[in-house]
C-alpha cells in the first residue's frame, strides 16, 4: 500500500487531475481535436486511457494544431475518478509506460505527473469582466490552456531544386525559389514585420472578445 500525494482535485471533489507532455508525428492525423469519424491526437490519447483505467475521460491540450503539424511538448491535462486514480498514483512511471505502450507509434507521452493548485494568472479576460466583484485569487487545478506561459512554434522550408525525400513530411518545399531567386535579406525584413505587439483578436471567439492586446514575442 502507497501513500497517495495530495494533488489537484478538478471541481468535481471526486477526481484527480494528471499533467503531462505529448509529441506527436502530425503527419497521419486529421489535428489535434477529435473527431468522430478521423484520427485526432486527442481521439488516440483518450482511447489509450479508456484502456487503461475501463473509464471515459476528456483529454484538454494547451493548443489545437491542425492536420499534418507536429508536436514536441504541447501541454495536457486530464481528470481520473479519485478511486483509479489512487491506484495510478502509486508508481506513476509505470502509469506513464502504460499508457505509451497502448498509444499508437506516432504519439508518446512524456513528465506525466499528478497535477498541482495554482493561482491562475490566465484565467479568460472576458470571465474576469463577467466578474460582479473583484475576488481575491484562489487556488484552482493547474489547467492546460489557462496555465501556459508561452508556445513555440517553428516552420521549416526547403528551397532546394529537389527536396530530400527525408524532409518531405517536415519540410514545405518552396522550389520556386530555386527558379526566381531566394532573397534572404528581404525575407528579414519581412519576418520584421511580426515583432513587437498585435491585436490578434480575430483569431478569437467571436462570442467571446478580449479587451485587449496580447503580447506575442518573437
Amino acid at each position: 500500500m502507497c501513500a497517495v500525494p495530495n494533488g489537484a482535485s478538478s471541481k468535481k471533489h471526486d477526481t484527480k487531475r494528471f499533467r503531462a507532455r505529448v509529441a506527436y508525428d502530425g503527419t497521419n492525423f486529421k489535428g489535434w481535436q477529435f473527431q468522430q469519424e478521423e484520427r485526432s491526437i486527442q481521439g488516440e490519447i483518450e482511447k489509450a486511457i479508456e484502456r487503461k483505467l475501463c473509464t471515459r475521460v476528456r483529454v484538454v491540450g494547451a493548443s489545437r494544431t491542425d492536420s499534418g503539424v507536429h508536436a514536441r511538448g504541447q501541454s495536457i491535462h486530464f481528470d481520473v475518478p479519485e478511486q483509479k486514480a489512487a491506484r495510478e498514483m502509486c508508481n506513476m512511471q509505470k502509469f506513464e509506460f502504460t499508457l505509451n505502450q497502448l498509444l499508437p507509434n506516432d504519439v508518446i507521452l512524456t513528465k506525466l505527473e499528478l497535477a498541482p493548485h495554482v493561482i491562475h494568472t490566465a484565467i479568460p479576460m472576458f470571465k474576469q469582466a463577467s466578474l460582479k466583484t473583484i475576488q481575491e485569487p484562489k487556488l484552482r487545478p493547474w489547467h492546460s490552456i489557462f496555465c501556459s506561459t508561452g508556445k513555440l512554434y517553428t516552420y521549416r522550408f526547403s528551397i532546394a531544386t529537389n527536396l530530400d525525400p527525408m524532409d518531405r513530411l517536415y519540410r514545405y518545399h518552396e522550389w520556386r525559389a530555386s527558379r526566381f531567386g531566394f532573397s534572404e535579406q528581404r525575407l528579414r525584413e519581412a519576418t520584421e514585420r511580426f515583432l513587437g505587439s498585435h491585436d490578434f483578436s480575430a483569431f478569437t471567439n467571436a462570442s467571446h472578445p478580449p479587451p485587449g492586446i496580447t503580447p506575442h514575442y518573437r
